[in-house]
């Protein structure tokens, strides 16, 4: 009996949970997204500053760079596809 209440209320909070993260995405805002061709010589921070500019902090948009394309600190490979978030 007891196990049952338990298992129940668990049930119920991640109920609960469940529907806060469905409210949630109604409130998301969609991120614009662009793909970048890697030309030979080019670098992760290089396409970061093209994109902010010369005023903005390109190492925000390099840590998602390297986040989104699961890229190393190494070269970029020329002929490589990179998903850029659009600054």
């Amino acid at each position: 009996m007891t196990l049952s209440v338990a298992v129940c209320a668990g049930l119920g909070v991640a109920a609960a949970h469940a529907g806060a993260g469905t409210a949630d995405l109604r409130g998301t805002v969609r991120v614009s997204r662009q793909v970048h061709l890697v030309r030979p010589g080019e670098t992760v921070w290089g396409i970061a500053r093209s994109v902010v500019g010369p005023g903005g902090d390109p190492r925000p948009l390099v840590d998602a760079i390297v986040r989104l394309n699961r890229v190393g600190p190494g070269p970029l490979q020329p002929g490589e596809e990179l998903v850029v978030p659009a600054g």
